[in-house]
């Protein structure tokens, strides 16, 4: 699936006891941030406020990490709910292995895989594109990888935890990176 060409950003929620405790929470499961989380967060709201072009939109998911995270960075509540820029499910082990135990198995029971995850992704996000400028997209690590491999950018960046990412249109491509 094609993204719509125009400007948004993407922002992983801050740290979570899970990602604090080196295990893989998906969308089957919805930790708190952490202390270290919320101060990543708090960082990241001065550079919230300096975006241009501003942000029209905020879109988070239905998992309260994204709600904390947006709800510190932009001051107030007045965001939109997407239920399909969910993370990734995991299936039964969800939250309950580490990265490298999730490379080990290849595939978890029961989980979703990502290419189901890219094209509810995507539809979301071209969804949102179309209907304003510039939007902020708060959403999850795996979320933004789908992002990043359907605009040929995965070897670009590491996602890491509350750091806000500028794409933008270039030629034929993506140009990303921190905001």
């Amino acid at each position: 699936m094609i993204l719509h060409r125009k400007i948004f950003y993407m922002m992983r929620h801050g740290q979570t006891t899970d990602n604090a405790a080196r295990l893989i929470s998906g969308g089957g499961r919805d930790p708190d941030l952490t202390d270290l989380g919320k101060q990543q967060t708090q960082q990241a709201a001065a550079i919230f406020a300096a975006l241009s072009p501003a942000p029209s939109r905020i879109i988070i998911t239905t998992l309260k990490r994204t709600h904390e995270t947006a709800l510190i960075v932009a001051g107030h509540d007045k965001f939109h709910k997407d239920g399909r820029l969910n993370e990734r499910y995991l299936g039964e082990l969800d939250g309950r292995i580490s990265e490298e135990e999730q490379k080990r198995l290849h595939v978890l029971p029961g989980e979703e895989s990502a290419e189901e995850q890219s094209l509810r992704v995507l539809s979301a996000l071209n969804h949102h594109l179309f209907e304003c400028e510039a939007p902020l997209f708060v959403v999850h690590g795996g979320t933004i990888r789908r992002v990043l491999e359907a605009a040929r950018l995965q070897d670009r960046i590491e996602v890491r935890n509350a750091v806000i990412y500028a794409f933008r249109p270039s030629g034929d491509g993506w140009d990303i990176g921190a905001a």
